[in-house]
């Protein structure tokens, strides 16, 4: 459903007890800057089609029950101000992380 919203720009599903994957549909929704699905019960591991969405500023699954590496697409958005993966459930989610450089 979201997915559909294409024009979309804020998604905000912080603490709201959804369970299942991150939808890649949200990839669709190439004006999104604000991404925040943290404190939630997602499983399994972030799309890598989410590189797609260039325009994100905030991006925030913490909090989750993440199982995979990040992707390392992530680290390429050039718009990104603020990542949060920040786990309880599996430190490996870690993995990878990389320093991210200030824009100019």
């Amino acid at each position: 459903f979201l997915g559909s919203l294409l024009e979309l720009k804020r998604i905000n599903l912080y603490g709201n007890r959804l369970m299942g994957t991150i939808p890649v549909t949200f990839a669709n929704i190439s004006k999104l800057e604000y991404l925040n699905i943290g404190q939630n019960h997602m499983y399994e591991n972030i799309p890598f089609e989410l590189r797609s969405l260039t325009h994100l500023t905030f991006f925030n699954v913490e909090m989750n029950n993440l199982t995979d590496t990040l992707p390392e697409s992530l680290f390429n958005l050039s718009a990104i101000e603020f990542l949060s993966f920040m786990t309880v459930c599996n430190p490996k989610v870690l993995v990878g992380f990389g320093v991210l450089q200030e824009n100019e």
